[in-house]
């Protein structure tokens, strides 16, 4: 790698202002995504293929904008990827709802 290059995620760069600390936190996520997946396979869980694909997702060689595009159009056209996220997608509503109830109703117009 030359000097001054860094083959991280660009906004992760940008966001915490150096190479050394984007590759800190997506080492961080990698980890957790592992960690995520071994419990959700001990468990029999279906949920264990999506933890997966977002770890491929996370340690994808991403440069720049158009590399992010073509990642997120991945992620979004794998069916099996999607199929086994939609728990967690539901998980993730059902307690956003229980946890913020008044956030969700609708207006009253008198």
């Amino acid at each position: 790698m030359a000097r001054g290059e860094c083959l991280r995620p660009l906004f992760l760069v940008l966001a915490l202002g150096s190479c050394q600390q984007a590759t800190q936190v997506q080492t961080w996520a990698v980890d957790d995504l592992l960690a995520a997946e071994a419990d959700a396979r001990a468990h029999h869980d279906v949920t264990a293929l999506c933890w997966a694909g977002l770890r491929w997702f996370a340690q994808a060689k991403v440069i720049g904008l158009a590399s992010s595009m073509q990642l997120v159009r991945d992620l979004f056209y794998d069916q099996a990827l999607r199929n086994s996220c939609a728990p967690l997608a539901l998980d993730v509503m059902t307690a956003r709802a229980a946890a913020l109830p008044g956030l969700l109703a609708l207006p009253t117009v008198r």
